[in-house]
């Protein structure tokens, strides 16, 4: 009788190991090959110059290794400064506009299309009297504003393959900016207007990617934990 007993006790902890044996390799196989969303940028600017310019920004590539690439954002900010002055010579009382303006590209590397465009704007609005007859860019039927200034920032996200392995691989990928001054001024029949443009830009790109990790999270290591704990239990208990 104590035999058929050995024999089925023996029975139950040969098929408990083998159970859990594959579970904790069920748990070690999808721990290693977890996927994590995860995210990595990298950033440069333009310097603040005279429009129109040329002129271009170099970042980091992705790198393949990390992971699989799900998206690209670029986060593009165009940066504008300068100076409006008007002077209306119609004979009544006009309201003047003026807009401080330019229109920032930033381009695929070789004259290729735009990626995002910032335009960014420094509007004034003024009450003009009848010409006061000086050119002065003041008195009272002109103005003039200095030191202004505006900011724009534009996000766009791209899911392009064309992009994806235009922006992977070792080293820096080259953008090209372009900036153009846009600058304007209206509400007057007969008017004058003087505009100093000057703009720069800075560019933040974020490469979102799925990345495989061998490293469990807490929860896998706590199944993997309590399989070997068992296991070594009914060792004791056999020994």
């Amino acid at each position: 009788m104590q035999t058929i007993v050995m024999n089925i006790y023996n029975s139950f902890v040969g098929k408990f190991r083998k159970a859990t044996t594959v579970i904790a390799s069920a748990v070690l196989i999808a721990a290693a090959t977890q996927v994590n969303a995860a995210s990595i940028s990298y950033t440069d600017t333009v310097d603040v110059q005279s429009t129109n310019f040329v002129d271009t920004v170099s970042l980091s590539k992705f790198d393949p290794a990390l992971g699989t690439l799900t998206s690209i954002d670029f986060e593009w900010t165009g940066h504008l400064e300068g100076t409006a002055k008007f002077e209306s010579l119609d004979g009544s009382a006009t309201i003047v506009t003026t807009n401080l303006a330019a229109e920032l590209k930033l381009k695929r590397p070789g004259g290729g299309s735009d990626i995002v465009i910032a335009t960014p704007l420094a509007q004034n609005v003024d009450n003009a009297s009848a010409f006061d007859g000086t050119i002065d860019f003041g008195g009272t039927s002109g103005k003039t504003h200095t030191g202004l200034v505006a900011d724009l920032l534009v996000v766009e996200t791209s899911t392009s393959a064309s992009d994806f392995a235009l922006f992977s691989g070792i080293g820096n990928i080259i953008l090209d900016v372009a900036a153009t001054g846009d600058s304007m001024g209206s509400g007057a029949g007969n008017l004058i207007t003087q505009f100093s443009t000057s703009a720069g830009a800075s560019l933040k790109i974020i490469y979102n990617y799925d990345a495989v990790t061998p490293v469990p999270e807490p929860s896998t290591y706590a199944l993997i934990i309590a399989g070997v704990g068992l296991l070594s239990l009914r060792r004791r208990r056999r020994s």
